[in-house]
């Protein structure tokens, strides 16, 4: 979605979404003003502390920011206070002397391929990847209140629920190229070594060992898919084996991390 679609436009959705479930979420991107204006705001954080040789930090512009005392006001009521794009722009330089608008304008206007991680290597971490999921992966909870689907996004590109129901498919993964989309069910997983007949059930189990024995492209992943009345069987030559996000400390880096989240 990032191809299309930058990050400013996506402040539209509280107007324009139906609020139900997307069936290509990636594609048409959702509320990610949320989600990565926390990685943007990072950025800024640690950014200020870096400039200010620590001195300075994201707080500091909160405080001046939002701490609008009520005198501002003639009557000292408390009452909305509107804001602009130069306003932001214009704290920021009061907390620390920097290019801010082209620092903002390109993480809300442009296309860039990935999201802005520079704030988390400037925290000393990285984002890495393993071959199992992280513990706070496997206890979160699923979308409304639902049983929460194994996710191999990273990998073939779906999330899929218990029962073997497709809950996603990510755009441009092998999965969607392999024909795979939203809404169909997975029946089976079958092996190299297997024949139509002798294909098992589908499980989380029987699916991450498949994708962990085709890393030398030996045994293709086969999936027996329906989709209505209709079954076919889908071929998948994934190799990378099984992919889940975490976060990796940087050698000899200051960890801010510790720090930004530190009670105040």
């Amino acid at each position: 979605g990032r191809l299309w679609r930058n990050l400013q436009d996506t402040t539209n959705e509280g107007t324009i979404s139906s609020r139900r479930d997307k069936s290509w979420r990636d594609w048409q991107r959702g509320g990610d003003y949320y989600d990565e204006a926390t990685l943007l705001w990072l950025d800024a954080d640690t950014l200020i502390r870096e400039r200010s040789g620590g001195t300075k930090s994201l707080d500091d512009f909160a405080r001046a920011f939002f701490g609008v005392p009520t005198t501002h006001h003639a009557d000292g009521a408390v009452k909305p206070l509107t804001y602009t794009f130069d306003d932001v722009v214009r704290a920021l330089n009061a907390v620390q002397p920097h290019d801010w608008a082209a620092f903002l304008r390109a993480r809300l206007d442009t296309h860039q391929a990935g999201a802005p991680l520079e704030g988390l290597k400037r925290s000393g971490w990285r984002l890495t990847w393993a071959e199992t999921e992280s513990e706070f992966a496997r206890n979160a909870e699923g979308w409304g209140g639902r049983p929460r689907a194994s996710s191999y996004a990273y990998s073939l590109g779906f999330s899929v629920g218990k029962d073997g129901r497709l809950e996603s498919v990510a755009w441009g993964s092998p999965a969607f190229k392999a024909g795979l989309a939203p809404g169909q069910t997975v029946v089976a997983v079958q092996s190299a070594v297997e024949s139509a007949a002798q294909m098992l059930a589908f499980n989380d189990e029987r699916l991450g060992a498949a994708i962990t024995a085709n890393k030398g492209g030996a045994a293709p992943i086969q999936l027996l898919v329906r989709e209505g009345d209709a079954i076919r069987t889908v071929a998948i030559d994934w190799r990378g084996g099984l992919r889940y996000p975490r976060l990796e400390r940087i050698a000899d880096a200051p960890d801010l991390l510790g720090a930004v989240y530190s009670p105040k």
